[in-house]
């Protein structure tokens, strides 16, 4: 029952109302219509057009994940995880959001991480030295077909209660994965290993990984990665040839 009293049942498919004042009031990107909107509140980001043929929906969860959800109003700091934003907090602050969280980016946090960032979740464009939002305003918004076939499985028919729990689906993180848990552990673990080492030589630590094709990113995010990879050799080479760095590194590269 919604706020109207209404509980009528109805083929999601059919859930056509206009969104483009809930984007512009949420400032997201990635969202055309009322179904594309409720599906990745509850971690759909995919699904073929026979699957949503037979998914229904009531008139509250219509409502809670479509455009009457809001925001907590406690929510001002950036949701997206540290691992994929790169936060630079100062003095132990956490980063204000200043935008919502689109689909793609929403869809690529679930991937990465196994944890659910709903569509319209706050944001923030102020992120360390990997800034993610290039990604959204170019990756996605020019590949978002290229990202959708690459990175995200097709979903099949979820569980019968996915769409009825979605509320409290969306109110608390999704469980990660114990692959995705040991992966990010695994990563961390090699980072701060490689940036004791860069301590040691004086170089500044590994912040952050490109999470994108090479070709994909900004000329700016290249030679960002290019500057640090070649400290990292270069300390490196280092350890291997002290008194000739630069004459491996020429064998090095013609190698």
């Amino acid at each position: 029952r919604d706020k109207h009293g209404s509980t009528e049942i109805v083929p999601l498919s059919l859930c056509n109302k206009d969104v483009n004042g809930h984007r512009s009031t949420w400032s997201f990107s990635g969202i055309e219509s009322e179904t594309d909107l409720i599906l990745p509140r509850v971690g759909i980001f995919s699904v073929t057009s026979r699957d949503l043929s037979s998914f229904n929906i009531c008139p509250f969860h219509r409502s809670e994940l479509g455009i009457g959800w809001r925001r907590n109003s406690y929510s001002n700091s950036c949701q997206v995880p540290k691992e994929i934003a790169n936060h630079i907090e100062r003095r132990g602050k956490p980063v204000k959001a200043d935008r919502g969280v689109g689909k793609n980016i929403s869809a690529y946090i679930h991937q990465q991480t196994g944890t659910l960032i709903p569509v319209v979740s706050v944001s923030s464009t102020t992120d360390g030295d990997f800034t993610l939002y290039l990604m959204q305003d170019y990756v996605f918004a020019e590949n978002a077909d290229h990202f959708s076939r690459r990175q995200i499985k097709t979903v099949s028919k979820p569980p019968i209660d996915s769409l009825s729990s979605g509320v409290q689906r969306t109110l608390l993180p999704s469980e990660s994965s114990s692959d995705s848990e040991e992966t990010i552990r695994g990563t961390r673990s090699s980072r701060d290993k490689l940036n004791k080492f860069l301590a040691l030589r004086d170089v500044s630590p590994v912040r952050s990984q490109l999470k994108m094709p090479w070709d994909m990113a900004s000329d700016r995010t290249q030679r960002f990665h290019i500057r640090k990879a070649k400290q990292v050799v270069d300390a490196a080479l280092g350890e291997i040839a002290p008194q000739d760095t630069e004459k491996l590194w020429i064998s090095l590269v013609q190698s």
